[in-house]
């Protein structure tokens, strides 16, 4: 889904002086705003949904590392067992 900055908190962080941006979704954010939500409505729910994209993303990014994991193991396996019974 198309992703898009918008500038959703604008907090000084300490005294650094920097500025954070939040992303949000960008079609929810504009589906929102069109259906009647107020500004900071439509922002905080399009962050929240970013927010639960962002946990899937690393969710499949750990099952693929869980997937190489099994692979690994599954050919070390075959390759006893193959020098094991030859």
């Amino acid at each position: 889904m198309l992703t898009v900055a918008v500038q959703c908190d604008k907090l000084r962080a300490g005294s650094t002086g920097d500025w954070t941006m939040g992303l949000i979704l960008g079609k929810l954010y504009i589906a929102l705003r069109s259906a009647g939500a107020s500004e900071e409505q439509a922002q905080a729910a399009a962050a929240e949904v970013f927010g639960y994209e962002n946990r899937w993303t690393k969710i499949e990014r750990d099952l693929t590392i869980i997937k190489w994991i099994l692979a690994f193991n599954l050919a070390t396996t075959m390759a006893i067992l193959l020098k094991l019974f030859s």
